[in-house]
């Protein structure tokens, strides 16, 4: 276990207990304020169960998204995308191999293949590297000026990011045509 998740772990299990008094004092708050609207102690029971259970089913909804969803900002049918270098990553972290795409049907095939992916966040991440790691480069119009800025994305067969991939897509399929193809040339880091 390396560093950075031994600390994850430990911040991770010293909120929890906050989090958990944070959710006691807000449901006490809550059947406060509710107890001055209803008569009955069993009315202001059930409201209170109704209103903690619907916050509970919000919360867990928020974790699932898409990645056109997620990704809106960085890509929308308006940006261009002049380039996507895609580095091969060991499992220690370290790049073994890159290369920029800029051929814009391999660039959209890699997108294509992502868009229909559904995530879910994952706050528990036991490997944070990931067997790729692209560098999105985009140009948006915000505003009348032209934006061009690169994100990144640590993606294998089972995460984007901190999110796993809980829908059945070959997201990898041009990812991985491009690595097994000898008509490119990818440069050894």
């Amino acid at each position: 276990m390396n560093v950075i998740n031994l600390l994850n772990y430990i911040f991770d299990f010293l909120l929890a207990p906050f989090n958990l008094f944070l959710m006691a004092i807000s449901i006490v708050i809550v059947a406060m304020i509710m107890s001055l609207f209803f008569k009955t102690k069993r009315s202001v029971g059930i409201a209170v169960t109704v209103v903690v259970l619907g916050t509970i089913l919000i919360f867990n909804q928020l974790k699932y998204t898409n990645f056109e969803k997620h990704f809106a900002k960085q890509l929308n049918e308006a940006t261009i995308v002049p380039s996507i270098t895609i580095y091969t990553v060991d499992h220690t972290g370290n790049r073994q191999a890159h290369v920029t795409i800029k051929n814009e049907n391999f660039i959209n095939s890699i997108l294509e293949d992502l868009s229909d992916v559904k995530l879910k966040k994952d706050n528990n991440l036991s490997n944070t590297f990931r067997e790729y790691h692209l560098s999105i480069l985009t140009t948006n119009e915000k505003e009348e000026i032209t934006q061009t800025e690169s994100f990144n994305l640590d993606l294998d067969s089972e995460y984007i990011n901190n999110f796993k991939i809980i829908s059945d897509s070959n997201h990898l399929k041009t990812i991985e045509l491009l690595l097994d193809s000898e008509a490119i040339d990818w440069i050894v880091d």
